[in-house]
């Protein structure tokens, strides 16, 4: 794919648009939906990091992903002022419409 070169846009570094982080140096105007933004770089690694371990599920992470999935809990129960400060008034469903599905 050719890039177009001008005083508006930059060539994309090595390896994809996706592989740049947003940084204020660049003169790029991205418009798109929030399904298509660019990564930060902490996000990319730790997608990373859950691609490694879903190749290889039998290798257990290194860490306890219940302990996680209390942690997002916790931060989004604080997040949305919830009267809950353990986060049990939430709950982790793998689609809304699951959830949907569950509350009917």
């Amino acid at each position: 794919q050719q890039w177009p070169s001008s005083d508006n846009t930059t060539d994309p570094p090595p390896g994809g648009a996706a592989a740049a982080s947003p940084s204020p140096s660049r003169r790029v105007a991205y418009f798109n939906n929030a399904g298509m933004t660019a990564l930060p770089p902490s996000v990319r690694t730790v997608g990373e990091r859950a691609l490694q371990y879903k190749s290889r599920p039998w290798d257990p992470p290194p860490h306890d992903a219940a302990q996680d999935a209390a942690a997002v809990r916790r931060l989004f129960s604080k997040l949305i002022g919830s009267s809950s400060s353990d986060g049990s008034d939430v709950a982790i469903v793998p689609s809304t419409s699951f959830a949907i599905t569950m509350a009917a």
